[in-house]
């Protein structure tokens, strides 16, 4: 504890042992993740901020340069089965490494501008 303008203050270095000795409160994830932040659409980021709140895990979401197909599909406003067919008709492509499919979000957003133009 510090004292500031004759109020105590509790110092970052005190509170990270308080979290780590307890294992009731923890912080929420979407405060942790420094990519939500540097995210340019806003309504992409919400949905990445809800989707980490509901599972807290970070490897479901996409990142700057790829998409995960449940944020393409929420960005095209269609289900994420139309994803599959347009992936599947050479629409634009995906990437898999590992178990993980994304789908590389330029060339996505570059589709659906001109998709938008027809």
């Amino acid at each position: 504890m510090v004292v500031i303008a004759e109020k105590k203050r509790i110092t970052k270095e005190s509170f990270q042992k308080f979290l780590e000795g307890q294992d009731h409160y923890k912080l929420d994830p979407a405060n942790d993740y420094e990519e939500l932040s540097m995210e340019q659409n806003f309504s992409l980021a919400n949905y990445r901020r809800k989707k980490l709140a509901k599972t807290g895990d970070r490897s479901k979401n996409g990142n700057l340069g790829y998409l995960t197909f449940d944020e393409a599909a929420f960005l095209a406003k269609v289900s994420r089965g139309m994803i599959y067919k347009w992936i599947d008709d050479g629409k634009f492509s995906a990437v898999k490494i590992g178990n993980i499919s994304r789908v590389k979000r330029d060339e996505f957003e570059a589709w659906l501008e001109e998709r938008k133009g027809n």
